[in-house]
């Protein structure tokens, strides 16, 4: 079952004046998933399927790597190139052209979540961390993390105790590796203000708002966008 709660959209005016936010579960990473896996009955052992999701894994990579796209069940996967080039014979350049990993849903699993996905609406206005526009001063676009670099997040309820592990900023990596943000400079109901970690490697990330309400409840709001730390680096920039 997927819950909802619908929150009031302060941006725009009329009569669609609520948007609905999925109230996060837990997040799983992989070992996760491999025990959920092992729940279901499989003479597999967890060492096989290790193994399999291993070689797996870094087949894909390769074949992406090696220019081609990879389709499967869940998503397709392949690269594209960000930058404008001067004319139609100007090189590669790192400095202005980047190669970014493209990763979409699979129409078939699409397909699935819009049909059988069954959702139930939680109570209206339950407080919940709301991210909504992220801000990165000085960056080449909004969604390009410089490790070491500052970044702004804006929303709602997004203000938590930054003194409670559980709670604050996480970047979520593909491999569902989470690194939780450590500088901190400035933290609202309306904005955070922070540093990216030096730790983040290349690659995409999501990024995740975690509060706690009352002694045991911790819930998470999820910025729509995805962010990206390019593997040609960036010098880090100042807010």
């Amino acid at each position: 079952m997927i819950h909802f709660g619908l929150y009031k959209n302060k941006l725009t005016n009329g009569k669609e004046q609520f948007k609905a936010q999925v109230l996060s579960k837990e997040t799983y990473n992989l070992d996760g998933v491999i025990d959920r896996m092992l729940e279901q009955g499989t003479t597999l052992t967890r060492q096989d399927i290790v193994a399999v999701l291993d070689l797996f894994f870094r087949t894909v990579m390769m074949l992406v790597l090696e220019g081609h796209n990879v389709l499967t069940p869940l998503v397709n996967l392949g690269v594209s190139i960000a930058g404008n080039f001067k004319s139609q014979d100007a090189p590669f350049d790192k400095k202005v052209h980047k190669v970014k990993a493209r990763a979409n849903a699979n129409k078939v699993f699409k397909d699935k979540v819009e049909k059988e996905a069954q959702v139930q609406q939680q109570m209206p206005n339950r407080p919940m961390p709301q991210p909504g526009e992220c801000i990165i001063p000085n960056g080449p676009d909004n969604s390009t993390l410089t490790p070491g670099g500052g970044v702004k997040l804006r929303g709602h309820n997004l203000q938590f105790n930054e003194a409670d592990p559980e709670q604050g900023i996480f970047l979520v990596a593909g491999d569902q590796t989470r690194t939780r943000v450590e500088m901190v400079l400035h933290n609202t109901a309306r904005e955070l203000i922070f540093l990216v970690p030096n730790t983040l490697t290349s690659g995409e990330y999501t990024l995740e708002v975690r509060v706690r309400y009352g002694n045991d409840n911790v819930r998470a709001g999820v910025l729509e966008s995805t962010l990206n730390v390019p593997s040609n680096g960036l010098e880090p920039t100042q807010l």
